[in-house]
């Protein structure tokens, strides 16, 4: 069943509430009225609600445009309705099948769960619509998704240079970069998205795990709290903060965000594996053998890393050995893995 989406239904009961309470309170300072008075401003009221119940009945009576159907859309894919979201786009596409927007929001559904139907689908709709840049964004997208990044890199930046303030082709673009590991060319981009759209808490947590893999793990936990604090639900942003304040040595911090992240167990074996790729060997036994003791179905895994642990202690002859930077221990979209 259609639904109006909620913020129209505000936009005109509001402007009349506040008009009714601004002519109540000019009657009452008016030190009382005559009955003339009185007679006209039950008029002025009346001629109002009329006016709001029939500006009222005819935006509910004027047929939807895609731009109706594309929010609803929206406000179904917010709540994780994807099911319903679809729907609605394909009633907005319906409306005007040369429009390239209510195709694109299509096929971007389409991303998770099948890349290779998203694909063709922003492929047909950037030939159809070669000045389309949510075409691109979504053809880039799905070439990313595939690991194709020649491609998805050209795609990304072809939508780049039709909306230069595409937030999602920019944080796309410097993950390709970063996976060329070409990391400062990605941070240019995260950098760019974000001066666009500061409250991006993904360019942020992207920023961070660039930052984590060229060794700046402070900037990186820097991006990884402004991320947490917007996205405090997201475990892998959580996870990534408390390994980039573990490899600066803020123990306790680092501790406190696993937490976040994830169950007791989890939040040892991560920090231990702190320790261990700071050559804090003895420190990362220690909490390895805690996690072995904390609830948990990660035994088998912290054994193995246990053992790396001893092996390493046992080479160095103990005591704490030279820093080592270490890769892959950010992730942008899934938890540090036990």
């Amino acid at each position: 069943m259609e639904r109006n989406p909620a913020p129209q239904k505000q936009v005109w009961r509001r402007p009349a509430a506040v008009l009714v309470s601004a002519l109540v309170l000019a009657a009452c300072a008016s030190g009382g009225a005559s009955e003339t008075d009185a007679e006209a401003y039950r008029e002025m009221l009346e001629a109002q609600r009329e006016r709001a119940a029939a500006t009222s009945s005819a935006e509910a009576a004027r047929p939807p445009t895609v731009s109706d159907k594309l929010r609803e859309g929206d406000g179904y894919r917010e709540a994780g309705e994807s099911g319903q979201a679809m729907w609605s786009d394909l009633q907005a596409h319906t409306l005007d099948r040369d429009d390239p927007e209510p195709v694109a929001r299509i096929a971007s559904l389409h991303l998770k769960e099948d890349p290779d139907r998203a694909e063709k689908l922003f492929l047909d709709l950037a030939e159809k619509h070669p000045e389309s840049a949510p075409a691109h964004v979504g053809l880039g997208l799905a070439k990313l998704s595939k690991r194709d990044l020649p491609q998805a890199g050209a795609s990304l930046r072809r939508a780049v240079e039709l909306d230069p303030s595409s937030v999602v082709a920019l944080s796309a673009l410097g993950v390709v970069y970063d996976r060329l590991e070409m990391h400062p060319r990605a941070q240019k981009y995260y950098r760019q998205a974000l001066a666009i759209q500061p409250t991006d808490y993904e360019s942020l947590n992207n920023l961070g795990v660039s930052c984590m893999l060229t060794g700046d793990h402070a900037e990186a936990a820097d991006a990884f709290r402004r991320a947490a604090e917007l996205e405090p639900r997201d475990y892998a942003v959580q996870n990534n903060l408390g390994m980039a304040l573990a490899r600066i040595e803020r123990y306790d911090e680092a501790l406190e965000a696993f937490r976040k992240g994830g169950d007791e167990q989890g939040a040892l074996n991560n920090l231990a594996y702190a320790y261990y790729l700071n050559g804090e060997y003895q420190e990362a036994i220690a909490h390895f053998e805690r996690a072995l003791l904390a609830e948990g179905d990660g035994k088998l895994t912290i054994l193995r890393n246990l053992r790396l642990a001893r092996d390493a202690f046992a080479l160095e002859g103990g005591g704490k050995t030279a820093y080592r930077a270490g890769k892959g221990n950010a992730n942008r979209k899934s938890t540090i893995p036990l």
